[in-house]
């Protein structure tokens, strides 16, 4: 009778040793996703940071193109 309760106990000891490896397991996979998830995210930012700043070069650069016409036109009037 005592082997028989000492081996429930490490039967049930077992089992729960294996519900907590399969738990951390799954908190394990939810982290991965999570992770995977941010990266996506950074690497969205990153772009939209980077066509902004395209974006504004190019504004600048016709600002430029503008200017510089301009100060030919005025030079040319002189």
């Amino acid at each position: 009778m005592f082997l028989q309760s000492k081996l429930h106990l490490l039967f049930a000891c077992c089992h729960c040793l294996q519900t907590d490896h399969d738990a951390q397991g799954q908190h394990n996979v939810e982290l991965v996703k999570m992770q995977e998830e941010s990266s996506i995210l950074k690497e969205q930012a990153r772009r939209a940071t980077e066509e902004q700043i395209q974006a504004q070069q190019c504004q600048t650069e016709k600002e430029r193109a503008e200017i510089e016409q301009e100060t030919i036109r005025v030079k040319a009037m002189a």
